[in-house]
């Protein structure tokens, strides 16, 4: 913030000097050159208004039950992770009848965890009701999807933290939620922008549960193995010793978690057996973090299953050499082996080409097919169990390269070839939808943003849409390839859409599908 700075526009509400900071009053300025800034209290939809929700007396949260009790840890992305919500008691749904979610209501956090973030709610993540850290609001006159899309992104978010207050824990009070300034575009703009945060929603529900469903398949053919507890004694036959002799390694709960394998009649064979090669990566001396170039994957970076590149660091070309060798290529299997030990990925078309650090381990498997089916066995309860067993260390936990090569996994050559390639292709699917939506959400804030910035118009949305409604998708695939993964026309960035007949055959097919 600029130590000193003027300005003509008090209100009577706010004094205080964060409040008209300059690059806020930038961007308010910004908005209303478009000609189409409102605050958003005109479009509250007035009967239930702006309404935040309560902490259950006593917080007595259940991990089943009818009513989903959201709190801001579940808003995030655009939506709303319902499959990680608690739920609370028809007594305490009924002392917070007030902040009861219907449809179409538009949630946004106004303090604590991931403050600022907002979604549409959707009919399968109801009942439900909220906490006092989030609002809800119905609209009226204004598209809820298209308004998520404007919060967040860049001018949104301002507009947001403009409103906040506290320097320690931000937080927005109700009256300066309604005295948000927004964008109010022409209804077919607003649905051509909202429609990518509507189609991201559909995809990502689809995704979540296919996902799912290939990993709960995976579980019933080995038996819905549950690890036992750790045994505190026990013996070992002096024979069965080999390879480790720490008294870890040879515990009941990891010998039970084989035998579930072989049980099913699948055959366990080291990891090797399965890969070209096991190597990991490294940080080359100096390297040197840019705006543009290959991406160097750590920890941190695996998401749920795949590899998550919104906030991954690039590295120069010239450092990335000297660890030509972890160069991830198509067929690869990706494992976390320090840190965050048990994370895994494939790498495919998209993944290509990154490196990795010295925590992350590249298996060279060589098949998307193998290498998707081995993820799914290491994301289930007995994969997850036999790491558990070869992990060292009480603090920082790791998984020795050594110990990676010698690891025994199924061998999917002793499983029925249908249900590997059934659930192998039901998780690329899934990996590949998520993606898209991250695809879509993006593009919404972008074209809002080109919007404010003067970059597009409103009238090309317009045209785009009214195109789309007739089943011309050119308008649409032109505005879209114009999109990088940092703004609109951004020269040197690559594409945030790599191919866009594909996600026009996806949404095609998902089109009827419903969550």
């Amino acid at each position: 913030m600029p130590a000193i700075f003027r300005t003509s526009e008090v209100s009577s509400r706010r004094i205080d000097p964060w409040h008209y900071q300059p690059q806020f009053q930038t961007l308010r300025a910004a908005i209303r050159a478009t000609g189409k800034a409102a605050e958003l209290s005109g479009f509250v939809e007035p009967v239930r208004g702006v309404t935040g929700g309560a902490t259950p007396l006593g917080a007595e949260y259940q991990s089943q039950g009818v009513v989903r009790f959201y709190r801001t840890t579940e808003i995030r992305n655009m939506g709303i992770c319902h499959d990680e919500a608690v739920f609370i008691n028809d007594d305490d749904d009924q002392d917070m009848a007030r902040s009861r979610l219907a449809v179409g209501d538009v949630l946004l956090t106004i303090t604590g965890a991931n403050f600022g973030e907002s979604a549409v709610v959707e009919a399968y993540q109801l009942p439900g009701n909220i906490s006092q850290h989030s609002v809800r609001f119905g609209l009226a006159g204004l598209n809820p999807y298209f308004l998520v899309a404007y919060l967040n992104s860049s001018p949104g978010q301002s507009m947001i933290w403009q409103q906040a207050y506290g320097a320690t824990r931000p937080a927005i009070d109700y009256p300066s939620v309604r005295e948000l300034l927004v964008l109010n575009l022409s209804q077919r703009a607003q649905i051509y922008i909202g429609d990518k945060v509507r189609q991201a929603e559909r995809l990502r529900e689809i995704a979540r549960t296919q996902l799912a469903a290939s990993r709960h398949r995976v579980e019933q053919y080995f038996g819905n193995f549950v690890p036992q507890p750790i045994s505190r004694a026990y013996r070992v036959a002096p024979d069965f010793i080999a390879p480790r002799i720490d008294a870890w390694f040879h515990n009941p709960r990891f010998l039970n978690a084989q035998e579930a394998i072989l049980r099913t009649g699948a055959q366990l064979v080291p990891l090797s057996n399965l890969a070209a090669c096991i190597t990991n990566g490294g940080t080359p001396t100096g390297a040197d973090f840019v705006a543009n170039g290959i991406p160097w994957v750590r920890g941190k970076d695996f998401h749920d299953g795949d590899i998550s590149f919104a906030d991954v660091a690039l590295m120069d070309r010239e450092s990335e050499e000297s660890i030509a060798r972890s160069r991830l290529q198509v067929g690869d299997l990706v494992l976390s082996i320090k840190g965050t030990v048990g994370d895994v990925a494939v790498s495919d078309e998209e993944v290509q080409g990154a490196n990795i650090n010295q925590d992350i381990a590249r298996v060279q498997v060589g098949d998307l097919t193998r290498a998707h089916f081995l993820a799914l066995f290491l994301e289930s309860s007995l994969g997850q169990t036999l790491i558990e067993q070869q992990v060292y260390g009480a603090i920082n936990a790791f998984f020795s390269l050594e110990n990676l090569r010698v690891f025994m996994v199924p061998d999917p050559d002793t499983i029925d070839d249908d249900f590997v390639c059934e659930t192998a292709a039901q998780r690329r699917d899934a990996i590949q939808m998520r993606r898209e939506v991250h695809r879509l959400t993006t593009a919404a804030k972008l074209l809002v943003e080109a919007l404010v910035e003067g970059k597009v118009t409103e009238a090309e949305l317009v045209n785009a849409q009214e195109a789309l409604e007739r089943g011309d998708n050119s308008a649409d695939r032109a505005l879209l390839q114009r999109l990088k993964h940092d703004g609109l026309d951004t020269p040197g960035q690559r594409p945030l859409f790599p191919d866009l007949d594909a996600l026009y055959a996806l949404l095609a097919q998902t089109q009827e599908a419903k969550p």
